[in-house]
């Protein structure tokens, strides 16, 4: 699973943040926020032909780790984190077994 930022500086590529810090979840849930994940292998050809704009919002002295606007259509995602604070990551407690 990859989850993260992408941006044209990236060409496209994804960068992988996982899994989820406590920081994160406790910020999406106090300023109504989300984090989204997305599929491993082609997510960077999921984001090259789905992001379609991109600008830097504040702190673009910052580089990648800057707050960004990113336009996407058509780009499978679901969500991690919700508004509400709710990690998928955390709720997920069924162990599965692969042979």
């Amino acid at each position: 699973m990859s989850q993260g930022w992408a941006s044209p500086k990236f060409s496209g590529r994804t960068a992988t943040r996982s899994p989820t810090s406590t920081e994160v979840t406790n910020s999406c849930a106090q300023h109504g926020g989300f984090y989204l994940g997305s599929i491993g292998g082609p997510a960077a050809r999921l984001a090259k032909d789905s992001i379609k704009k991109v600008e830097v919002l504040e702190y673009p002295e910052l580089g990648m780790e800057a707050i960004w606007r990113i336009e996407v259509e058509d780009f499978p995602a679901f969500i991690v984190i919700d508004d509400k604070g709710n990690d998928f990551y955390n709720q997920v407690t069924t162990r599965v077994k692969i042979t």
